[in-house]
């Protein structure tokens, strides 16, 4: 196991070696800026709304993979860029350096499986998106893995509620 730690370790300082790290910045209501740097340095400001849309660019991020590490130096996010664009998988970690979400982009929207964990690495959220928009089966999970919502999304809009809380409500009644 020691082996397998150490070889992540390298591998990170590697992928990380460019120096683009981000922190995120005071937000407002509806979006959540962040500050990226190059080896200290700011080099670009964005704004990603509650959608995963990004509203606002200031500057140009270099292609790479942006690293978030909290106050102590431990990985809390991982977000790639290319063209200036979030591309790829977007990962946020917990303090035990377990995935807690993942956010696939392609040319700065949100596109295909989105993905929220538990403390226990339990599913919480699974989503399909497409074009920086809700679009299939979005299902939410309790802390034990028992699904409690599936809705049907079509261009972001609920086409269809399939499954909300109903067992719950039945479990209630008897």
């Amino acid at each position: 196991m020691k082996k397998g730690f150490i070889l992540l370790v390298f591998l990170s300082s590697i992928l990380y070696a460019a120096g683009l790290t981000f922190q995120p910045l005071d937000g407002d209501e509806d979006s959540q800026s962040y500050q990226f740097y190059l080896n200290n340095k700011p080099v670009a400001v964005i704004k990603v709304n509650d959608s995963g849309w990004v509203t606002y660019v200031k500057g140009r991020i270099p292609n790479g993979k942006a690293l978030y590490a909290n106050d102590k130096g431990l990985k809390v996010a991982v977000w790639p860029f290319s063209s200036g664009l979030a591309n790829g998988a977007y990962q946020e970690y917990s303090v035990e350096g377990d995935v807690t979400k993942i956010i696939n982009y392609q040319a700065g929207q949100r596109q295909g499986v989105y993905k929220e964990f538990w403390e226990e690495g339990v599913p919480h959220i699974v989503a399909n998106y497409s074009k920086g928009r809700l679009h299939g089966r979005y299902k939410e999970y309790d802390e034990e893995g028992k699904r409690i919502r599936e809705d049907e999304y079509v261009n972001g809009v609920v086409h269809q509620n399939l499954y909300f809380l109903k067992n719950l409500y039945k479990e209630n009644q008897e």
